[in-house]
């Protein structure tokens, strides 16, 4: 579902209060953030701190109990595995 043009403005990705789980294991708390069409971002954070759950969650590889993700003004919370396709990379230490 599209957003509206005030609530996508600059928005390239926009994640909302997103809570994800493996099993009954709650591994995100109400998750936000924003990247802006030519920002690059870094997500860093120490050993089990969620920054692998929380890409794996924005590229569609993991539901989201709660909240949406929403790229290019376009919800893709349901949209598992294609929504980010060639757009998120994730590099190893």
């Amino acid at each position: 579902m599209p957003i509206s043009a005030e609530e996508g403005s600059g928005n390239l990705l926009k994640v909302e209060h997103i809570d994800t789980f493996y099993g009954h294991h709650q591994a995100l708390w109400d998750v936000s953030a924003e990247v802006h069409q030519g920002e690059i971002v870094a997500i860093i954070g120490s050993n089990g701190a969620g920054k692998s759950t929380f890409l794996k969650t924005v590229a569609g590889l993991i539901r989201p109990k709660n909240g949406r993700i929403l790229y290019e003004g376009t919800d893709s919370t349901q949209r598992m595995g294609k929504s980010l396709h060639g757009c998120l990379h994730q590099a190893p230490q």
